[in-house]
């Protein structure tokens, strides 16, 4: 078998198919799946994707025992990955992924640096806070992958939609009260035909807020530091569902002033 490199990895995610597990080598070090992050961004730059932001992964921490990981992963937001709303509504169209899933997530963006990795700290930083989808797809068979093969591809991100944006003034009376909200909100996530899923801010590594602080303090000790502007998707609020049929996704939040969204997402041709 081959080392699995950096090319061969982004071009397979890019036309959407899965690599052939006997022929490339697994990647077992958390090292080396970095590398293999930093490189492919550097590949993505070079053919003109411009990053705007990062996506934090594997945020469940009840997870993290089965999984044999003490962190969560986290990949690169691109320009032309991220779509901004002016409503609630949005339509997103799945050819050229592969095994594509759906996940609530609560985003924020940045009008500063964290000074400090407090919740007041944080949530000082942030110039608005939406909900929105993330749209993650894999490129290895059957969703099968290691912790640091998942980081390696970018934290599997397809796509960010992102519902309106409000500061964080417009969400709760006070900065503590916000701060609480984001802890023990709900979230309904539904499919169209029924199907339900729930779920609370506090699955996400505590909070949102925590993990941009968990965010900020791995990077930190990488050299590297969130920046002005930048936006962060900070976990999955449900467990990700496939999305092999079309469909219509919605979702309910209560606890906090954010408005729900209503996703179809079809294949064409």
């Amino acid at each position: 078998m081959k080392p699995l490199t950096p090319e061969l990895l982004l071009s397979t995610m890019d036309a959407g198919q899965t690599i052939r597990r006997e022929d490339t080598q697994p990647i077992t070090d958390w090292a080396e799946g970095e590398r293999m992050a930093r490189d492919i961004v550097v590949l993505r730059e070079a053919r003109g994707d411009r990053p705007i932001g990062w996506k934090v992964g594997l945020t469940n921490t009840s997870a993290w025992p089965r999984l044999g990981i003490d962190r969560p992963i986290w990949g690169r937001l691109y320009d032309r990955t991220v779509r901004l709303l002016d409503s609630t509504q949005a339509l997103f169209v799945l050819n050229g992924l592969s095994a594509p899933r759906i996940e609530p997530e609560i985003i924020v963006g940045l009008a500063r640096t964290p000074r400090a990795g407090t919740p007041e700290a944080l949530l000082e930083a942030c110039a608005w806070i939406a909900h929105g989808f993330e749209i993650v797809h894999t490129p290895y068979p059957d969703w099968r992958s290691l912790p640091m093969e998942s980081h390696a591809a970018q934290a599997m991100h397809a796509a960010l939609i992102v519902g309106p944006r409000l500061r964080p003034d417009q969400l709760a009376a006070s900065p503590a009260a916000l701060i609480r909200a984001l802890e023990t909100f709900t979230l309904t996530m539904t499919r169209e035909g029924g199907e339900r899923w729930s779920g609370r801010g506090s699955v996400v590594l505590g909070s949102p807020l925590a993990s941009l602080g968990r965010l900020a303090r791995e990077l930190g000790e990488r050299g590297t530091a969130l920046a002005i502007g930048d936006i962060i998707t900070t976990g999955t609020l449900t467990d990700a569902q496939p999305l092999g049929e079309p469909g219509r996704w919605s979702t309910q939040i209560e606890g906090i002033a954010l408005p729900g969204l209503s996703l179809v997402t079809q294949w064409r041709g």
